[in-house]
């Protein structure tokens, strides 16, 4: 708060460098350890991890074969897969068109995973 009124909200498409480090797990096996994933706000009022594509174990990567064009850019559909457990369209993976800086190569996750 600045004198007794709240901050503003940050705008759409605002990024912001995640300042720790998080690691994710799929049945006992860390899947995911970033340490400089970046913030985007898709909506004014809650920011969304975007992960680079390096800290994502490569072992567990599927690519689902399915591109989208969304808003940001084009996307391709990733399940991560640990043995008999898999997560379907766990994750989209930014390609070189991404719209906002700092985009392409990092991964936006669609599923619940416990994180650390």
């Amino acid at each position: 708060m600045i004198g007794g009124h709240p901050l503003a909200l940050p705008p759409v498409n605002h990024t912001a460098p995640v300042q720790r480090r998080i690691r994710a797990v799929l049945d006992g096996r860390i899947v995911v350890d970033m340490t400089s994933a970046l913030y985007v706000w898709e909506w004014s009022d809650c920011p969304q991890y975007y992960i680079p594509v390096d800290d994502i174990d490569p072992a567990v990567l599927v690519d689902e074969q399915h591109g989208q064009k969304l808003s940001r850019g084009t996307a391709r559909r990733h399940a991560l897969q640990v043995g008999e457990i898999a997560r379907a369209a766990a994750l989209l993976i930014y390609g070189d068109d991404a719209t906002l800086a700092g985009l392409a190569g990092r991964a936006r996750p669609r599923c619940v995973l416990p994180w650390r």
